[in-house]
């Protein structure tokens, strides 16, 4: 099969190719290694549209053959300036764009208009939006987001979706009894607020039905936040815990592991404006009950930095002001030259062509080095299913690096003790005053922690993006003093440098934090990136912070605050995103464009919806989602729909009803498969007697 399937494309291209001796599994993945690139040739325009045609027909095998032959790249550019990735959101290609995301396609190329009207350049996004392809739209919007701020909005959005669903069916499900009815509700609100101000464990859906009973109280529409008992026991216990000094720890684990993930934070205050504004900038209006406990959390920060951080610093750097300029001066010899040279590497193992030579894993000596390079990965590796980079990046090259990490670990933390005379019992120098120094050793950092870094902070970075993790391995070292901290840094860089700090063979990175807290008070520390030398042979680079017990003591108080604030990033991206994601219209089009039909099922259950809602014609494009299902050619999600729909003669007569509906292009569903050429689908439709029938009996068919 594959055999004539090259054969085919070889002769479509009216070029020679030898298939005999390549052996290509049906995934796209290379059972034999891979011949050197053939020097790339320049298509004509007849060639790019047999290219245009598969992909519009969404025939992804022809796709990936052309890769795997390298007769096509994810970079190439057609001679209307289209890309794979662009062509196929234009054409809403779901697994065609999937693929060429796996294989690194730009996501954020532009494509020019080739007459130049620049209000017509597109990227694969607008492209995508233009022309109504709810699927691929959305696939692009998580794309663009990191990955884990993308996780996190999918699965509050579900979250939300189901609590909606679970609200809207137990009112539903209320005794018409109306004395009944508000006892019920005025039980369920005092017990939540109850459990609320005891700080005790609650379920967030029970808590969603309190919320929604308080504001649509006696009858009536929402009412003002004053009013609504929920909240006022929601930020005042929490305001509470946040303003508590000193700090509760086990009322701040109360709110970071019960009260900060539950959803009631994504409920939308500012509804009745949003009305009068235009949808595309609906997000704009956006206030969420969170973006009230942001005041607060940032009130309590300010307090924090001036009582805490400002005031204790300024008595130190009063009482010695040339140790503390020294201090936020201090810097390794050349250090920040070696930061901005640039390399000529190739886009071969471990490199990418012309990037700043930064301090990464794989260019020390003897550092882990990748085995491919992500040329390589996306060239043997040809599917829409597996993300090959990402899974080599974050698995095979990271999983060395955190097993190298544990294998260095002990000996690394018990060199730094060394060094510094650190007692093995008290874990202090037993220096008096302001010679203390107080060691802590920081745990090997999770490997689901340095996936969420290497994909939210490195992201853009040079492949492996986990190269890029310095701190796996770390420890720290506290002083009371500005100028005893300046003596241990010299001392540390002095061992070093005199080979006598054990498996630390050199200082790769220093990063002053002292430059940055001179401009603007906040947390500061100076972070020594180390080589350290492995029993395998292999080195790895570990970071020693040397801090301030100010600094400690302000961190400790300020991470509790940041828990809480750092959440404002995937709260920002719901803004932008969760309205289109609960909009239960838009994810049906959504479901249909991937042909996931037990999405379809979940939507109805959830929602108590019957086929009307599957069959329903949108607004504005006069469309259902068979035209989208028929332009797509997705044979298994119309026979699911179809058995569905034929279960009685009123939902079938709709069903039936519906090919026919002509969009705003005058074109029904039927046409647009055959327009398409999918073939299969064109030829179950035609072969069913109840359509053939229907056709009959109208005179206009």
């Amino acid at each position: 099969k594959n055999i004539s399937l090259a054969s085919n494309v070889a002769a479509t291209m009216g070029q020679c190719v030898n298939v005999e001796n390549r052996d290509v599994k049906s995934d796209g993945v290379s059972t034999k290694q891979r011949p050197p690139k053939k020097k790339k040739v320049e298509q004509n325009k007849e060639w790019w549209d047999t290219v245009r045609e598969h992909v519009t027909a969404g025939d992804i095998e022809y796709v990936k053959h052309l890769i795997n032959v390298a007769d096509l790249d994810v970079f190439d550019v057609d001679y209307e300036n289209y890309t794979l990735l662009v062509w196929a959101a234009r054409k809403g290609q779901y697994d065609i764009c999937q693929l060429a995301l796996n294989l690194g396609a730009d996501i954020h190329y532009v494509q020019k208009d080739p007459n130049g009207d620049t209000q017509k350049d597109r990227t694969a996004l607008q492209w995508a939006d233009a022309c109504g392809w709810l699927h691929v739209e959305q696939l692009l919007v998580f794309t663009i987001m990191n990955a884990s701020t993308g996780a996190e909005v999918q699965r509050y959005a579900q979250l939300i979706d189901q609590q909606n669903g679970i609200v809207a069916n137990f009112i539903g499900q209320l005794d018409d009894n109306a004395a009944s009815t508000a006892a019920v509700k005025e039980s369920l609100v005092n017990n939540m607020v109850s459990t609320i101000r005891s700080k005790l464990v609650f379920s967030d859906d029970m808590l969603r039905l309190a919320w929604t009973f308080e504001a649509t109280k006696d009858g009536g529409g929402a009412h003002s936040l004053e009013d609504n008992k929920v909240w006022n026991a929601i930020l005042e216990t929490c305001s509470e815990v946040i303003r508590a000094k000193p700090a509760n720890e086990k009322d701040w684990h109360w709110i970071k592991h019960f009260m900060l993930p539950s959803t009631i934070w994504l409920i939308d205050i500012s509804e009745e404006q949003k009305s009068e504004e235009k949808e595309s900038d609906a997000h704009t209006t956006i206030h969420y009950l969170f973006d009230e406990l942001l005041k607060v959390v940032e009130l309590a920060s300010q307090t924090l930095i001036e009582n805490d951080l400002v005031r204790p610093m300024n008595r130190i750097t009063s009482n010695s002001r040339e140790a503390w300029q020294r201090l936020q001066t201090w810097d390794l010899d050349g250090a920040a030259a070696a930061e901005t040279n640039t390399t000529a590497a190739t886009d071969g193992v471990g490199g990418e062509l012309n990037t700043p030579l930064l301090t990464r894993q794989d260019y020390i000596d003897s550092g882990v080095k990748s085995e491919f390079s992500k040329t390589e990965i996306s060239q043997n590796i040809v599917t829409p299913d597996f993300n090959a980079i990402h899974h080599y990046d974050y698995n095979e090259y990271l999983s060395k690096l955190v097993f190298n990490a544990h294998a260095v670990n002990d000996q690394f933390q018990h060199d730094v003790q060394r060094m510094f005379g650190i007692d093995k019992v008290n874990k202090t120098n037993n220096a008096e005053g302001d010679n203390l120094i107080e060691f802590r050793r920081g745990p090997v950092k999770l490997t689901a922690r340095c996936i969420d870094k290497a994909q939210t902070d490195y992201r853009t970075l040079p492949f492996p993006t986990s190269a890029h993790l310095l701190d796996i391995n770390r420890c720290s070292l506290i002083f009371r003093d500005d100028g005893a901290m300046l003596n241990a840094l010299e001392l540390f860089r002095r061992q070093v440098e005199q080979h006598d700090a054990g498996c630390i063979l050199k200082i790769a990175r220093a990063k002053n934090g002292f430059v940055e807290y001179a401009k603007t008070p906040q947390y500061a520390d100076i972070k020594l990136n180390v080589v350290i030398r492995g029993k395998n042979g292999t080195s790895i680079i570990g970071e020693i912070q040397f801090l301030l017990d100010i600094m400690m003591h302000f961190k400790n108080d300020a991470h509790k605050l940041y828990a809480i604030s750092r959440k404002k990033e995937v709260f920002d991206a719901m803004k932008q995103t969760l309205p289109k994601l609960l909009d239960h219209t838009k994810q049906l089009y959504f479901a249909a464009g991937i042909g996931n039909i037990d999405y379809i099922f979940d939507l109805m259950i959830i929602h108590n919806k019957t086929e009307e809602f599957v069959l329903q014609i949108m607004e504005g494009s006069n469309e259902n989602i068979f035209h989208t299902i028929c332009a797509l050619g997705n044979l298994k999600l119309i026979k699911k729909l179809r058995s569905y729909c034929y279960r009685t003669p009123a939902s079938k007569q709709k069903f039936i009803e519906s090919l026919f509906v002509p969009n705003r292009y005058t074109e029904m569903c039927m046409e647009a498969c055959i327009r398409r050429g999918h073939g299969q689908a064109m030829r179950f439709l035609f072969t069913d007697k109840a359509i053939i029938d229907y056709i009959k009996g109208s005179e206009d068919l």
